[in-house]
């Protein structure tokens, strides 16, 4: 049975506020007086502090070797692209890779920075000497819990960027975000903006001194995130040149760039091949954001009464996706309620509001960028998957491309070019 928090544990360790704002709708806002965002429960060590750290295990040439066919091949099934379309673009000649799992310290700030335990993997490629690149890896979106970078043997995403890179040289970083992977205590922070930035900067400091202990001064840094991750990518981008960080270039690969675009899309103006899972993303940020935010009552304004349990089990990692489609996930509309899509017209309820503010690329980044999209893609429309590129260049980036995955990649075909052209590119540059 997954590790899940069941409503009565997120009570006692977030002391969510029970008084509920005159907004809207009533039964759903912010306290009269602001936001009462959640305490996270305490931990042991400060933001970017290495806690401990174990070993997973170690991918040798037969794992990476079944990486690259059979697991391929199930990556690819029922997507509009094959294996075969992308299989060369994979190497064949491995190094053996010894995972670990990191524990870190960090904070939430969505939880008056309250301090949290976090994981996170660490993929040390065989012959790893001082100057060895490193690849900072941004998972997607995941629905079970175990799902998680830091579990890679549950992870087929994880396992393509290790064969990618790692097997080849990289040494790959990968945070766990707050509520995801096996170990996490706290509810999931589903596109929570800032909760995303710490997990990912704090992980990157927590890894330094990881490899400083195993006597490894590392290379140059790359970045790449695909879906969520794409996203993630362009919010730790952004951190790390705010820190003075050098990164040396940076992929994403459908990355949504503004999350109130990703969504109101979809409600909004759907295409006839779109996602069918949009309503649990859906379900899962207004969930997060009722947890964190303290948006007391959204999810009971939102989601119909006789989806509830089944809405609030699947954000908790009790019930699975099948279980959320088998309730009628598939459509929005049997899933929430009128009044949700009655405010998403005007985007000025508290929830909406905030989710306007999780914009990723408004600034402008100095590393080369590339970002993948696809008119194919069911998740990310083209304008979405380079919004960054876009607006960067509009404000004078002169290093931002766009590349087009082609006419019949989705999702996952957009998600497998950029590994293979990535990883050419980052060669040319380290």
């Amino acid at each position: 049975m997954l590790h899940s928090v069941n409503p009565a544990a997120r009570s006692v360790l977030f002391m969510c506020s029970l008084v509920l704002a005159v907004g809207l709708l009533g039964g759903c806002g912010e306290k009269a007086d602001g936001p009462a965002p959640a305490t996270a429960p305490a931990a042991a060590a400060t933001p970017g502090a290495l806690i401990g750290h174990e070993p997973i295990k170690t991918y040798d040439s037969a794992a990476f070797e079944r990486i690259r066919t059979a697991e391929l091949d199930g990556f690819f099934t029922m997507s509009t692209m094959t294996a075969a379309d992308f299989r060369s673009g994979f190497p064949t000649t491995f190094r053996n890779v010894a995972l670990h799992r990191i524990t870190y310290g960090s904070v939430i700030p969505e939880a008056n920075n309250g301090p949290v335990t976090a994981y996170g993997l660490v993929a040390i490629p065989e012959g790893a000497t001082d100057g060895t690149p490193v690849l900072s890896y941004q998972h997607g979106t995941v629905f079970e819990k175990e799902n998680a970078p830091s579990n890679p043997d549950a992870s087929i995403e994880t396992r393509l960027a290790l064969l990618q890179f790692a097997s080849q040289g990289y040494i790959v970083i990968a945070a766990d975000y707050f509520g995801n992977g096996p170990s996490s205590t706290v509810p999931n922070t589903f596109f929570l903006k800032r909760s995303m930035e710490r997990s990912m900067f704090d992980m990157h400091t927590a890894s330094l001194e990881f490899l400083k202990q195993q006597n490894i001064q590392p290379g140059n840094l790359f970045l790449l995130g695909w879906s969520q991750g794409g996203y993630n990518t362009m919010l730790h981008f952004r951190m790390l040149e705010q820190a003075k960080v050098p990164v040396t270039a940076v992929v994403t690969a459908s990355g949504p760039g503004d999350p109130l675009y990703l969504i109101t899309r979809g409600m909004f103006a759907p295409r006839p091949f779109d996602a069918p899972w949009e309503a649990a993303a859906l379900s899962n940020v207004l969930f997060a954001y009722e947890t964190y935010m303290g948006l007391d009552g959204c999810s009971k304004a939102f989601i119909r009464p006789d989806k509830y349990e089944t809405a609030r089990g699947f954000y908790d990692f009790e019930r699975t996706i099948a279980d959320f489609q088998n309730a009628g996930g598939a459509h929005l509309d049997s899933i929430f309620t009128p009044e949700l899509f009655e405010a998403a017209r005007t985007a000025s309820h508290p929830f909406w509001e905030r989710l306007g503010e999780t914009r990723s690329y408004l600034w402008l980044s100095t590393a080369p960028l590339r970002q993948y999209y696809s008119v194919r893609d069911e998740v990310v429309t083209p304008e979405l998957g380079k919004a960054a590129v876009d607006y960067q260049t509009s404000m004078g980036k002169t290093n931002g491309t766009s590349v087009d995955a082609g006419p019949n990649a989705d999702h996952r075909s957009v998600y497998a070019r950029a590994l293979v052209e990535g990883k050419s590119w980052f060669d040319s540059l380290k």
